[in-house]
């Protein structure tokens, strides 16, 4: 079961390829740029990695600014992944391009993602991330 889940958010902070989410809004909107701006939490996952980060031994949280620049945090169980970058938006999709620690590689994760309930969900096809603004 650790490795199932290391190995899920690995896939998640590396996989670009995505399926489309059969609930939730279309995309962020029109202001989606300024709605992103924050601190974000994940509180739930759905789909194969249901559960909460509790249940799961792991978390995931970023901070976005006004020029969709980030920093992040996720760890999983015993692992905690520090990562900078920056944020696209086009229209349904939100790409994270990042780095993580002092690794001299840029990563890319694209998630299909709306607003809901005051929060934002990234869904990845197989298994949908919610998050709350703190």
């Amino acid at each position: 079961m650790k490795r199932f889940c290391s190995l899920a958010l690995c896939a998640g902070m590396i996989g670009s390829l995505l399926g489309l989410s059969a609930c939730g809004g279309s995309g962020g909107g029109a202001n989606a740029a300024e709605r992103l701006v924050g601190t974000w939490l994940l509180t739930q996952m759905r789909g194969y990695m249901a559960g909460t980060p509790e249940e799961r031994e792991c978390s995931w949280t970023f901070t976005v600014q006004s020029d969709l620049s980030y920093t992040g945090r996720r760890t999983d169980h015993d692992t905690t992944y520090r990562e900078t970058g920056t944020i696209t938006l086009d229209g349904d999709y939100l790409t994270f391009h990042y780095k993580i620690g002092r690794v001299d590689h840029t990563y890319t994760a694209t998630y299909q993602y709306y607003f809901a309930d005051g929060g934002l969900v990234l869904d990845e096809g197989g298994t949908a991330w919610f998050f709350e603004p703190q």
